[in-house]
């Protein structure tokens, strides 16, 4: 669905497991073997990671204990792969060739760091998503906003735009609601459900002054690298400058005027230097912070001309510029692409055409498409001209799909600065081994121990994406609905499934009743 485009060279899988391996054996033919293994990797640790998702549910003792080490003989493959980055289960598969391994990583960039840095349970969910193909909601993504809309309004419920959340309403120690635009109270009266990440969390509940009931409130990542201003993939010596360059900044000695904002920030320094230098690092799976992953720089674009004419593909496309045969090294693939400054070499980028997915679009909208870019980046790293990256992302545009230049009729251009919500990370907490391995991190619940009736949502509680969103949801209200460990794991239900049931009981009886009616008459 998402094909990577690696220099003039793009490739598009085929959906279907058999399909998959097939297409791919054909263009690396010494290497089937182990592209097969890398499938079946990425099946059999998705299937694995049940327990991972539920356990959520369970009482807090319990679900340290299935999610301890000295359970893990029962989640094999889940922890096997799990504490692995995709580049080291890459080689574990058995896959020998540098292009192979970059082309399978090529959609990296939802992932939010890079494959030396990612966990592989996160890529293979993905892979084993995505490898019966996907889908598209006939006249966009405002349709499944159209059909929950009734639901939310016949409940009870409000769906406000523009509506920024303040702070918490806490009645008797309770989530009551939230104070809207710092001013207009919402009171809530089965609780409050935070979907926007573990950060927005903490602002709130801070705000609220019961942040000391968060169990994880010293987990959430601080952005270490913004602290240094450097980017995410800085070496040793780059780190070492910036902690040099910022420590004599902010040295209290030298910032006698303002001395307790600058022993503040000169702690601050010193603490991110010593977490990304690895001094004093914790071991995998006992880590004491989970880093932000990444920002976005984006791109809304509406063009004057049909997608037909335009010749727009309907599939997403990954470009990694510059790749060419002696360039397939996972690490350089997000270092060198999204550190792209050099004009010659082109940006990494993400690009995809609404329009030229939905059936509909052109009925709806006659003569006219619609197009997303957007590449990843640090604060530090968006500090850097602005109108670079707006240039350098519609140059991209224009290599790729020449036909689109001067047909664009409006132009939006966000960034981690024009986005207070999204300003620390767009995918929120990076998906590190530590993410989903360590016995702190579990502790990122749907329910909020100490604040009855509040809840978490959202990627933070899984992973990042369309897919992590929706997985969350469903936790989050299966927790609200009381399921627990007697339900999903003794009577072997979950909430889609008797929502399924529950429709088909409803039809079966509905039938019953019209047969009956016919029978009285």
């Amino acid at each position: 669905d998402d094909p990577p485009l690696m220099g003039e060279k793009p490739f598009q899988a085929k959906a279907g497991k058999h399909a998959f391996v097939q297409e791919l054996a054909v263009r690396f033919a010494s290497e089937e073997e182990a592209i097969l293994k890398y499938v079946n990797a990425c099946v059999d640790c998705n299937k694995a990671a049940n327990i991972w998702f539920i356990s959520k549910l369970f009482p807090f003792w319990l679900q340290q204990l299935c999610l301890s080490r000295l359970a893990s003989f029962l989640n094999y493959n889940y922890f096997k792969y799990a504490t692995l980055t995709v580049e080291c289960a890459m080689k574990e598969c058995g896959i020998k060739s540098p292009e192979l391994a970059a082309l399978l990583c090529g959609p990296f960039g939802n992932d939010a760091v890079p494959p030396s840095q990612a966990s592989f349970f996160v890529h293979a969910h993905r892979i084993d998503h995505f490898l019966n193909g996907a889908y598209y909601p006939v006249g966009g993504p405002k349709k499944v906003v159209a059909a929950l809309m009734p639901t939310i309004k016949a409940a009870g419920g409000r769906v406000l735009l523009k509506a920024p959340v303040t702070s918490l309403l806490i009645k008797d120690g309770r989530a009551d609601g939230v104070i809207v635009n710092s001013k207009d109270e919402i009171r809530a009266s089965h609780g409050v459900i935070i979907a926007s990440g573990c950060q927005t969390l903490v602002n709130l509940t801070r705000a609220a002054g019961v942040q000391q009931h968060v169990l994880w409130f010293n987990l959430i990542g601080r952005n270490y690298h913004e602290l240094l201003g450097v980017h995410r993939d800085a070496n040793a010596d780059a780190l070492k400058r910036a902690y040099q360059q910022m420590a004599l900044k902010w040295h209290p000695d030298k910032n006698r005027d303002n001395r307790e904002e600058a022993e503040r920030k000169f702690k601050d320094i010193a603490e991110a230097y010593k977490m990304l230098s690895g001094v004093n690092m914790a071991r995998p799976g006992h880590s004491t912070q989970l880093p932000q992953g990444s920002s976005h720089v984006y791109c809304l674009i509406e063009l004057d001309t049909s997608p037909e004419e335009l010749e727009l593909s309907s599939a997403n496309l990954w470009v990694l510029p510059g790749v060419n045969k002696h360039e397939y090294g996972l690490h350089s693939m997000h270092s060198e692409y999204n550190e792209s400054f050099a004009k010659e070499r082109g940006m990494k980028m993400f690009i995809s055409f609404p329009a030229a997915k939905d059936p509909a679009y052109c009925q709806l909208h006659p003569h006219k498409s619609t197009c997303v870019i957007c590449t990843e980046e640090t604060l530090p790293g968006f500090s850097k001209d602005n109108d670079f990256f707006k240039q350098e992302l519609l140059r991209g545009l224009y290599l790729l799909f020449p036909k689109i230049e001067g047909h664009v009729k409006c132009f939006s251009f966000g960034s981690p600065l024009s986005n207070d919500l999204w300003r620390s990370a767009s995918c929120w907490l990076a998906p590190t081994p530590e993410r989903f391995t360590s016995t702190a991190a579990s502790t990122i619940r749907p329910n909020i121990p100490g604040i009855p009736r509040l809840y978490l949502t959202g990627q933070d509680m899984t992973y990042s994406g369309w897919d992590g969103e929706l997985s969350a949801g469903i936790i989050t209200a299966m927790s609200v609905l009381g399921y627990g460990f007697w339900d999903t794991v003794v009577c072997g239900r979950d909430l889609p499934s008797d929502i399924m049931n529950l429709i088909g009981r409803t039809e079966k009886e509905l039938k019953a009743s019209v047969n009956i009616k016919r029978r009285v008459h």
